[in-house]
This record gives structure tokens, C-alpha cells and sequence, in this order.
């Protein structure tokens, strides 16, 4: 039996799963990663850590597909899009930890840009100028550790490039379009960085990624890490692998992950619509000849939000225990919790936002708190599909996946805030899927679009009925007040 490995490098851990041709997940390899957070609003991650995780994880499944007499027919390959880093080019060692996409140490510099500059940002890349993206990361980087030093000597990349360049013995320095659209150096219609921006933010072309199609071959596995030269066939960031996972192929398609933050990204198909409600312009994917695009909305916690909850206010200790917890409240007793612990992302855009929580009283539970958090989580969701729908996307469903959506009390909360249906599918981890679908399309795994269609099953349908318009319209005017207190912390 042919099977395929996806790779899903995330923020918090990265997986590996084999793949069958039904399209089912039969063995997952997994290792988390950590995040280092030297100073208020730095994010970093360390990039040996990671590399090694994705080794590991290679190497796990790997084995498993020896022992079950299956054959690795190809590599698909999805990561944490944004998270910056150099490395030399000959040793392939790093210069500094990867910045993570989190940070957002660069926010005072991109203010100081003019107003035709920022406008030309967006108007070129579809971005709306942010510490979030690559380019001002990779600016610090060459400000402050390559400093007087010869930058044809060095390589930068988002993650997926510097996995590639270790997995490939440095044979491959490549990106793919949808990595490289969050740079913030790349032309959604030239699809190639643009020299003016690059001169922005110091950067020189030759340190660059060479741009591929999201289904292409990307080189083969070195032989030292399995003794077989696996090639790899597609690359694509997370949240639009996500989007292709959930087969949402036409033009007008969403879907919502829930992850380490929450992305809604609605199909745009090939056409390039600028946003007028401060949602981004990205590209989905690309195969030979053609591009398609997307409108993406991005908050930055999520999962984070719930593992900040457990880890340092110590709200819960599992995850069933927080469903548990939350589900036997009534109300939410009046508490919101604003979990901008960075910043705040779309459509609000304030990397100096800082978190609050606002309704405190004597009858206020750690249990209130939780579900605040939990809440908190709907209702930027919520902010997004009001954006989108600005944009002319009013969604009358939206697919949901990632971590968080295995909560039913959430998803049901969700549901009712959102007064839609939401649609959660059997199989959770759609990132992956994402990359194995255009892997196995890219080298006959997977025939069609249609046969991916056939192979995707819901799980559960989730209604709206269980809290009133009224109810609806207070919560989210209490989460608008909130919202405003973060944004003056």
C-alpha cells in the first residue's frame, strides 16, 4: 500500500502523519517545540529544535510504514507560516533564534513609515503593514546580528525554506507562493519579490528563496536522515493548507482553524480583492499556470490563549476538565477577557493592544475566567466574519478545525454567536491533510478535486438555538467594550 507523510511544522509542536489514498490519517508522530519569550512582546522559537522535531517525526512514521509493509510514495510539507530566520549558507547554521510570528518587536519601526509607504505595502502585497509579517523581522535580524558582515554569505527563509534547505543537504533553498506571500516583500501579481521593497527593508536578492508552485518538486530527502531519497512535492503555509484540507476549492469556500490562532480564509479563487475592512489579501495556492487567492482574517490567540490560562493562571489542567468546567456554568457572569497578550490581529491591527479583563465581581470562578477565555475566542471570530462580510463574503456556514474544535461547547458557542451553521469534519487535522491532498495530486496519489470531495465527511452539525437575539447582541456589545480597554492598555 502507498501511503504519503505530511508534515505539519507548527507554533507549539510539529507532526508527521502517513496517509492513505481514502484519505485517512493510520499513524501520527509528534514533538513539541517551545517558545521563548525574552523580553515583552519578543517571540522567539529555537530553529535547531525545531528542525530536529521535524527529523524525528520523519523518522517515527517512517518506521511505522516499514513495520505495516506500506510503501512512502511522496512528501507534502506545511509549516507556521511568517516566522523569520538566516542561516549561513555554507554550515547552514543560524545567526539568532527564528522571530516568531507572534512577535512584535518591529511594531514601532513599521509606524514610522510614511503613509505612502504603508500604502504601498498593501497595495502591493495585500498585507496590511505589520510586525507579524517577515520583512521587519528580517530587517532587526540584518540591523542587529549581521552587521558589517557580507549578506551574500547567509540565506533567509520562513520556516518551510529552512526545513527544505536541511532536508535536502542544502541542495534546495525554495519557498513556495503562499509562504512567500506573507513575507512582505512579494508581488501578488508578478509573483516575485519587489525590489523596492526589499531595498525598504535592507534586504539583498540574493539571500532570498528561490519561489515555486505550491505543487512542485521541491528536491529529495537527504540520504543520511533515511537512507532513501523521499522527494518532496508540495509546500503550502498552514492556514491555507488548512482551506484545501477542508476541500473548499470554490471561489467563495471558508473555513475557520483553530489552532495557536484563529485564521478564517475565504476561497477568492483567481481573482485579487483588495480589502476594504483591514482583512489580508494572500495567495491560497499555486500549481503550474495558475494562482489562486484568498481574503484572510488572523487572530493571533487562540489555543495559546487557553494554554496561557492553564499554564499561568492555572484555570485547568486538561482539556476535557476546561469542557467540563465551562459547560456547567449558566452565564458567563458578566466577565471578558481580552487575550491580546502581543498585540491584537485582524481587523483591529494594534501590535501595542495589551490584554484585559473587564466584569470582575465576589461571585467571579476560576470556572468564569475560563470560560471567558473560551469566549473570547467566539467573538473574535465573530469580528472577522463581520469583516468579511463588509467584503461582500457573508457566510452562511463556516468549517471549522484545529484543536479547539474538538470542545462541543465551544463549537456550540461559536455556533450561537456566530447565528450560523457551523460544521465540524471527522478528521481534525485538515493543515495536514491540506499538504498531503496537492502532494498526492501533484504525483498521482489523488486523481481530482471531486475524488478529495468525496473522500471529506462531517462529523457533527452544529444549529443555533440555545441563546436568544437579545442574549447574542449583549455579549458581543459587552466583547466590544472590552475590546476598547485592550486597545487603550
Amino acid at each position: 500500500m502507498d501511503l504519503i507523510i505530511a508534515i505539519d511544522q507548527g507554533t507549539t509542536s510539529t507532526k508527521a502523519h502517513l496517509i492513505n489514498q481514502k484519505a485517512e490519517i493510520i499513524y501520527t508522530a509528534r514533538k513539541s517545540i517551545s517558545l521563548i519569550t525574552p523580553k515583552d512582546g519578543w517571540v522567539e522559537q529555537d530553529p535547531d529544535e525545531i528542525l530536529n522535531s521535524v527529523i524525528f517525526c520523519i523518522k517515527d512514521v517512517y518506521h511505522k510504514a516499514l513495520k505495516l509493509n506500506c510503501n512512502i510514495l511522496t512528501i507534502g510539507l506545511t509549516n507556521q507560516r511568517e516566522t523569520t530566520l538566516i542561516w549561513h549558507k555554507k554550515t547552514g547554521k543560524v545567526i539568532y533564534n527564528a522571530i516568531s510570528w507572534q512577535d512584535s518587536r518591529t511594531g514601532n519601526e513599521l509606524k514610522s513609515l510614511t503613509k505612502k509607504e504603508q500604502d504601498y505595502i498593501t497595495e502591493i502585497t495585500g498585507l496590511v503593514p505589520s510586525p507579524y509579517f517577515s520583512a521587519s523581522k528580517i530587517k532587526w535580524l540584518i540591523t542587529h546580528k549581521l552587521k558589517n558582515k557580507n549578506l551574500e554569505n547567509y540565506a533567509l527563509g520562513t520556516i518551510d525554506s529552512f526545513i527544505i534547505y536541511h532536508l535536502t543537504g542544502k541542495k534546495t533553498h525554495a519557498t513556495d507562493t503562499s509562504n512567500a506571500s506573507r513575507t512582505m516583500l512579494f508581488d501578488l501579481r508578478k509573483l516575485d519579490f519587489d525590489a523596492k521593497l526589499l531595498k525598504m527593508f535592507h534586504v539583498k536578492h540574493c539571500m532570498l528563496p528561490q519561489v515555486k508552485n505550491s505543487m512542485d518538486h521541491y528536491g529529495t530527502l537527504c540520504p543520511s536522515i533515511l537512507g532513501e531519497e523521499l522527494a518532496i512535492s508540495s509546500v503550502i503555509g498552514d492556514q491555507q493548507a488548512a482551506t484545501i484540507g477542508h476541500c473548499c476549492f470554490n471561489e467563495a469556500d471558508a473555513k475557520a482553524t483553530f489552532g495557536t490562532g484563529c485564521f478564517i480564509m475565504v476561497n477568492t479563487g483567481k481573482k485579487i480583492h483588495k480589502s476594504e475592512a483591514k482583512l489580508l489579501t494572500t495567495i491560497l495556492y499555486s500549481k503550474k499556470n495558475e494562482v489562486f487567492y484568498a481574503l484572510e482574517g488572523s487572530v493571533f490567540y487562540a489555543g495559546s490563549a487557553l494554554n496561557w490560562a492553564k499554564d499561568k493562571l492555572e484555570l485547568y489542567s486538561d482539556f476535557a476538565h476546561a469542557e467540563k468546567e465551562v459547560a456547567q456554568l449558566e452565564d458567563n457572569g458578566g466577565v471578558y477577557l481580552v487575550p491580546a497578550l502581543s498585540g491584537l490581529g485582524a481587523p483591529y491591527w494594534q501590535d501595542k493592544a495589551r490584554g484585559v479583563i473587564i466584569g470582575l465581581s465576589h461571585n467571579t470562578s476560576k470556572a468564569h475566567l475560563l470560560r471567558a477565555t473560551f469566549e473570547a475566542i467566539a467573538y473574535q471570530t465573530h469580528d472577522l466574519c463581520a469583516a468579511l462580510k463588509q467584503e461582500g463574503f457573508g457566510l452562511d456556514s463556516l468549517n471549522i478545525d484545529g484543536g479547539i474544535a474538538s470542545n462541543n461547547w465551544f463549537n456550540q458557542f461559536l455556533c450561537e454567536i456566530l447565528a450560523k451553521e457551523v460544521y465540524k469534519p471527522y478528521n481534525l487535522e485538515l493543515t495536514s491533510m491540506g499538504a498531503a491532498y496537492l502532494a498526492g495530486l501533484q504525483t498521482g496519489f489523488f486523481t481530482s478535486f471531486a475524488e478529495l470531495r468525496k473522500l471529506h465527511k462531517i462529523e457533527q452539525k452544529y444549529t443555533h438555538n440555545k441563546i436568544s437575539e437579545k442574549t447574542r447582541k449583549k455579549y458581543i456589545s459587552s466583547w466590544k467594550t472590552a475590546i476598547s480597554f485592550a486597545i487603550k492598555a
